[in-house]
């Protein structure tokens, strides 16, 4: 999810209604810009964003601002983005789904960030639904834009792609990288990585070398970002029952990445000895560890590829 500062409240920085004391003693009342984030409203909002660590503290902060404040249509939206950045952060996506499609249902939130949370949605629903379902909802999510961005033409190939509709992935894919001025950068890794295998279900062998190309570039920027972490929390697993009956004893090597807020996702096992033997109990481990957040000019950022080995010792 890109940055932990939500485009939308970026966005909404230079729009905040004005506080300032009047001059004068006596002052015309204007009604309130429908609009317009009050000062209050995204102090409060900024803040959970940057203290999002713990789920229910966050959610309870917004469900305050919610019962106490009197929100205008679009702070209410802004209030449900939050609340979808902070479910997604804590890999709650069926819940950051239906935060963000609740958002995107409240009056005049088109009128601002829509492409980025409909993006964002885009990204929920691949996590969140079956594979036809996310295809659905993204196709309607599309509907909503006469030029849809180059990264929801990304997600759409993608989800075209867990579909098994190979040429549809293709043309979605070839569409948004077309439309994207800039070269693949890391967060094309998956999609490029689709593109490439969707090339090969099609036999098409000349474009999937080219995609392979454009693939290890991306995957040099990969090697080359910084990678150094800090673990702040890391669990011990828990030795499978089976195992120590059968005096099995063994390894497990795994990758992941360290998300913005410290916590793991994406986990994969690279290898496991012996195998299928202590995978569960490996990841269901590195599921709990915590790290400090790494961070590239001043912001936090998303760190791949970290391999962490869990051994295994009846000792």
């Amino acid at each position: 999810m890109k940055s932990l500062k939500l485009a939308a409240i970026v966005i909404c920085c230079c729009m905040l209604v004005n506080c300032a004391k009047p001059k004068q003693q006596i002052q015309e009342v204007k009604p309130r810009d429908p609009l317009a984030l009050s000062e209050f409203v995204y102090k409060t909002l900024s803040f959970v964003i940057e203290t999002q660590e713990n789920l229910d503290q966050s959610l309870a902060v917004l469900e305050e601002l919610e019962r106490k404040t009197d929100l205008n249509s679009y702070e209410y939206a802004m209030l449900l983005n939050v609340k979808g950045i902070v479910y997604a952060a804590h890999e709650k996506y069926g819940e950051a789904l239906a935060a963000y499609e609740l958002s995107m249902q409240q009056p005049d939130v088109l009128f601002v960030s829509s492409k980025e949370s409909f993006f964002s949605a885009a990204k929920l629903a691949q996590r969140a639904l079956p594979s036809s379902e996310a295809l659905e909802r993204i196709q309607t999510y599309m509907t909503y834009f006469e030029e849809p961005s180059a990264d929801m033409y990304k997600v759409l190939g993608y989800a075209f792609y867990r579909a098994r509709r190979y040429t549809s992935a293709i043309r979605a894919f070839e569409q948004g990288f077309a439309q994207d001025s800039e070269q693949a950068k890391i967060k094309d890794f998956k999609w490029l990585e689709s593109l490439s295998k969707a090339y090969h279900k099609v036999g098409d062998v000349a474009n999937k070398i080219r995609v392979e190309r454009q693939l290890s570039e991306v995957n040099k920027l990969r090697r080359e970002q910084t990678t150094e972490i800090n673990p702040i929390k890391q669990v011990a697993p828990v030795y499978p029952a089976n195992a120590i009956q059968n005096g099995i004893e063994g390894s497990v090597i795994l990758e992941f990445t360290v998300t913005r807020i410290g916590t793991v996702k994406d986990i994969i096992i690279i290898e496991s000895q012996p195998p299928g033997v202590f995978d569960d109990a490996a990841i269901d481990a590195v599921r709990e560890f915590k790290y400090k957040p790494n961070t590239k000019d001043g912001k936090p950022i998303e760190v791949y590829d970290v391999r962490s080995k869990l051994t295994f010792n009846l000792d």
